[in-house]
C-alpha cells in the first residue's frame, strides 16, 4: 500500500477500516493484510470481525461510555439534584449537606460531575468578565511613546545562569534587580540596574525615564503600564502618580489579568 493505515484513517477512519476489510477479503490473512497497511494483527482482527457482525455500521466509532455502570447515579436522583440546584443555586458542597438531611447521601464531587453533564440546562450563563484594560486605546494608536511597558526582573537567577555565572554577581555586589522601559511601536528599550526593589527606585526609574524622553523633545501624553507590584504602587498607585508623573503627563495603567501579552 502506498500509504499506512494510520495516516490514511487521520484523512477517514471509516474509509480506512473498509479497505482494511477488502485487502482481507482478498488475501484471506490478518498477518498479510496486517504486512500490506503497515499496522497491527489485532487491529487488522479487529475490524474486520466487526465488520462481519454488525456489517458497514460496525466500521464506525462506537460509543466509549461502558455497557454497564453499577456506581452511576439513578436518573430520578440526578434530577432531585438538578431541580434542587434551580431553586437554590447552592454549590456542590451546600447541595450535598442539603441531600444528605433528605436521606440522599452524594459526594460533593458526584455532584459536580452531575451539574457538568447537564450544564446546558442546569446553569445560567456567565456574564463576560469586563476587561479593565487602560491602554487599550495606545495600543491601536499608530502615534509613537503613547505606551510604555514597565518591569523590573531579579537577574540573580541561579536555575538559569547557573553556578559559575551566579557566584561571580554575588561575590562582586553586582546589581541585583534590573529595571525596564520598553516602547511598544518603535521598541526603544531603556535599562538600569539596582541593588535593592522599593517604591521610590520604581518611582525613580519612571521620572527619569519619562523625564529624558521630554528633553529629546517626545511630547506625548505616556500610559506606563506596569503589574500590580508594590514597587509600581501595588493596588493604589493614584497618590505615586500624582507626586511622580502627572507632572511630566504621564499616567500609570495596570496589565489586566490574564493578560501578561
Amino acid at each position: 500500500m502506498e500509504l499506512p493505515y494510520k495516516e490514511v484513517s487521520t484523512i477517514n477512519p471509516t474509509d480506512a477500516r473498509k479497505r482494511i476489510v477488502q485487502t482481507y477479503h482478498q488475501t484471506g490473512n490478518y498477518c498479510e493484510t496486517a504486512r500490506r497497511w503497515h499496522t497491527s494483527y489485532q487491529l487488522v482482527r479487529k475490524w474486520v470481525q466487526r465488520y462481519q457482525q454488525y456489517g458497514d455500521q460496525g466500521l464506525h466509532d462506537q460509543p466509549r461510555t461502558p455497557k454497564r455502570q453499577p456506581k452511576k447515579t439513578d436518573p430520578d436522583t440526578e434530577q432531585r439534584v438538578l431541580q434542587l440546584h434551580q431553586k437554590t443555586r447552592y454549590g456542590r458542597q451546600r447541595l450535598a449537606r442539603h441531600l444528605a438531611q433528605q436521606g440522599i447521601q452524594l459526594s460533593p464531587p458526584t455532584i459536580r460531575h452531575i451539574l457538568r453533564r447537564h450544564a446546558s440546562a442546569s446553569t445560567r450563563p456567565r456574564k463576560p468578565r469586563r476587561r479593565f484594560y487602560p491602554a487599550h486605546g495606545a495600543w491601536e494608536s499608530q502615534e509613537p511613546f503613547t505606551l510604555i511597558q514597565a518591569d523590573v526582573k531579579d537577574i540573580y537567577d541561579k536555575g538559569i545562569l547557573g553556578t559559575e555565572r551566579w557566584a561571580p554577581l554575588r561575590q562582586h555586589r553586582l546589581p541585583r534587580y534590573q529595571w525596564t522601559f520598553l516602547e511598544s511601536r518603535p521598541r526603544l528599550r531603556l535599562i538600569a540596574y539596582s541593588r535593592d526593589i522599593s517604591v521610590l527606585h520604581g518611582m525613580a526609574f519612571l521620572s527619569l525615564a519619562v523625564s529624558w524622553l521630554r528633553l529629546c523633545g517626545v511630547q506625548t501624553e505616556m500610559t506606563l503600564q506596569t503589574d500590580g507590584g508594590k514597587q509600581w504602587g501595588g493596588s493604589n498607585p493614584d497618590s505615586l502618580e500624582a507626586r511622580f508623573l502627572r507632572l511630566l503627563g504621564a499616567r500609570l495603567g495596570r496589565i489586566p489579568l490574564g493578560r501578561k501579552e
